[in-house]
């Protein structure tokens, strides 16, 4: 998580995400909306691009993606459709829509409904760390 938070900062945006399976970091970025001109580079959506192209697979199953927010529904589909395993966040959607519009859907609601089971967690001691970053870049 750490990681996460340092590729926000690097990134000077709210969002950092990290890509690791069995202890390699196979990601490790921040969200690129705005450089880019694309609504879909949000941090774990280029995690799980960055991450496929690296081992040259459609799929990282068994990896665990750290983000410094919880995943928007966007986010925790492609996660599920990647095969990731865990995902771990500090800030959460209902903090994220303080600062920043969101789709008031939680990750784990949209997981639910998937036909792949992919865990995910709230790192609380990071909460404040990640909401000081969207209190900053927003």
């Amino acid at each position: 998580m750490q990681l996460a938070i340092a590729k926000a900062e690097e990134g000077q945006t709210p969002f950092g995400a990290v890509i690791v399976r069995q202890g390699e970091v196979l990601a490790a970025v921040f969200n690129t909306v705005k450089p880019s001109n694309d609504p879909t580079a949000h941090a774990e959506v280029n995690a799980i691009r960055e991450a496929c192209k690296r081992i040259s697979r459609t799929k990282v199953e068994g990896a665990q993606l750290f983000t410094t927010c919880e995943p928007c529904p966007m986010c925790a589909a492609a996660a599920s459709f990647a095969g990731l395993q865990d995902i771990y966040y500090g800030a959460t959607i209902p903090t994220i829509s303080q600062y920043l519009p969101q789709i008031h859907l939680r990750a784990g609601e949209v997981l639910k409904q998937a036909d792949t089971a992919v865990s995910v967690r709230q790192m609380e001691k990071y909460a404040d760390a990640c909401e000081e970053l969207l209190r900053q870049f927003s």
